[in-house]
């Protein structure tokens, strides 16, 4: 039904939600950080050019608008932004370490509309302070998190997968039934700063592993993702809040803090993903050509080496994350890579590929 979809529906796809990683600067060393941060000015947006770009956003049909990259408290006028986005109508989401976070901050969000934010934990104490570089990152987090929840203000907890986090998840289990928060488990860009020199990503039995872990802790009602392909996911382990799985990426977009428009929302330092500038022309016209660019490397033009040209999802996955295929191979067309790391592993059955629509239905048994 996915791909009638996407053969019927009109060229123009509805906005959805808006990553704008609108700092670019931070107080801490992460060795996983893909962003490349900066300690002085950086040519941000005007206040009016926000504005603008908050028009156009709406008229889209864009509910969310997510403050995240670097660390978003350290821009001076972050609650401006904020407000511009909440007086269109916008969810305005803080991605954050919340090693900053102010009793004024906190204040400041419960006056905007009720939405839930972003807070990065990653791994207890110890592991936390090692992966951002600073001793005390870990207590001033947990801090806020506790002035986040005598708020009443929503948030998820984050945790980078990697081999170094992996022993501590059930910490982060631990931290998801205090504050009755979901937890997320995410991979990390290869091009991030230690990533790239070391083997700190997991391998597929031990992705497999924590993938069966979070299925449990799911049937025991704790709510914990792991962002995963369709292919490697159990069908309740789809992370929600999001409108599907690849097509997560047709109402997405990102924008960066000069004004740079991105079809991906942490595509820093990645020009070959980003169509357009708002300084130089409205962003109405640059979602046009955003759309037109997502179809121009979606699975049906040019996806059909590899595990992608055979997954029984490609028509919903659409080849999951273009920016992981241009960390693997320098560009944003090939196959993706987690993906055929299992099958190339023996740990994707040749029994539900090319399948007919039956075999779909049993992916997860045979998973």
């Amino acid at each position: 039904m996915a791909c009638v979809l996407r053969k019927t529906m009109s060229m123009f796809i509805p906005l959805h939600t808006i990553h704008f990683n609108f700092a670019k600067t931070c107080s801490l060393s992460c060795r996983f950080c893909y962003i490349n941060t900066t300690k002085n000015h950086t040519d941000y947006l005007s206040i009016d050019e926000l504005g603008s770009f908050a028009d156009d956003a709406k008229s889209l049909g864009a509910k969310r608008l997510i403050l995240s990259q670097a660390e978003p408290l350290l821009r001076g006028d972050w609650r401006t932004v904020a407000q511009i986005g909440n007086d269109h109508g916008l969810e305005i989401s803080l991605d954050t370490t919340a090693t900053l976070v102010t009793e004024p901050d906190i204040l400041f969000l419960k006056t905007l509309a009720p939405t839930s934010h972003s807070i990065s934990i990653d791994g207890r104490k110890t592991t936390h302070d090692s992966l951002h570089g600073i001793n005390g990152a870990y207590d001033s987090s947990m801090a806020s998190m506790y002035r986040f929840k005598e708020a009443g203000l929503q948030f998820d907890i984050t945790m980078a997968l990697l081999r170094a986090t992996i022993p501590d998840i059930p910490h982060l289990t631990k931290l998801a039934r205090t504050f009755k928060s979901t937890a997320r488990l995410s991979f990390r860009r290869r091009s991030g700063k230690e990533i790239r020199r070391g083997n700190e990503y997991p391998n597929p039995r031990e992705i497999l592993q924590v993938r069966e872990y979070c299925h449990i802790m799911r049937k025991n009602g704790i709510d914990m993702f792991l962002n995963l392909p369709p292919l490697l996911q159990y069908i309740d382990g789809s992370i929600p809040t999001r409108e599907s799985v690849r097509e997560w990426a047709e109402p997405f977009c990102g924008l960066l803090a000069n004004g740079d428009a991105s079809i991906c929302g942490v595509s820093d330092g990645v020009p070959l993903l980003f169509v357009g500038n708002v300084k130089a022309e409205p962003f109405k016209e640059i979602w046009t050509k955003a759309d037109a660019l997502k179809r121009s490397i979606s699975y049906e033009g040019n996806r059909v080496n590899g595990i992608c040209g055979r997954c029984p999802f490609n028509s919903y996955c659409n080849g999951a994350c273009h920016l992981w295929s241009h960390q693997e191979d320098d560009g944003c067309l090939g196959l993706h890579g987690l993906c055929q790391n299992f099958y190339d592993e023996g740990f994707i059955p040749e029994n539900i590929l090319n399948p007919p629509i039956a075999a779909v239905a049993n992916l997860e048994k045979c998973l």
